[in-house]
């Protein structure tokens, strides 16, 4: 119970300090599609999945260069969550779900728009620039690999 009323609280203070229907700050449209997904491992309700994908596909939409892929790389996880949802569900009925076909296609041209810009950006930058953590680029571009089944290219980026 303390869990849900904590996000119910985050998510508060989020609308709060920001409009959360205008705003194109990554970080918060991050924050905010963060306390979704963990709104939905906490209660199941798919709505908050839905809503953690509207704020991560926002952040995503500024652009891979602002936050290095981390609102896209979520975006492209919370499409593969749903369109397996969607898919399980269809299986149940005996029938296929063109959406979660669409919402999978979706998830690997986000996991190829950021292994290019990343590779790109990693090379540039060596290890990484004045100050900038490294760790964060380096998990995105091996999650963004592994998502389109590149997977000895993901473990040289974990390596």
């Amino acid at each position: 119970m303390y869990k849900r009323q904590a996000l119910d609280q985050a998510i508060e203070i989020l609308e709060k300090a920001f409009d959360l229907a205008k705003t194109k700050d990554q970080e918060t449209l991050g924050l905010a599609g963060a306390i979704y997904k963990r709104k939905w491992e906490t209660d199941g309700i798919k709505v908050h999945l839905e809503l953690s994908l509207i704020y991560y596909n926002r952040g995503y939409k500024q652009g891979i260069e602002g936050d290095k892929g981390y609102t896209a790389i979520n975006a492209a996880y919370i499409l593969d969550l749903l369109a397996y949802l969607e898919q399980k569900q269809a299986a149940k009925l005996g029938v296929s779900s063109s959406v979660a076909t669409k919402r999978r296609k979706d998830a690997v041209k986000i996991r190829e728009e950021i292994i290019g810009f990343l590779s790109e950006h990693l090379k540039e930058s060596g290890k990484a620039q004045q100050g900038e953590p490294v760790y964060w680029p380096l998990a995105t571009m091996a999650e963004a690999c592994f998502g389109t089944k590149q997977y000895a290219e993901a473990g040289k980026w974990l390596k």
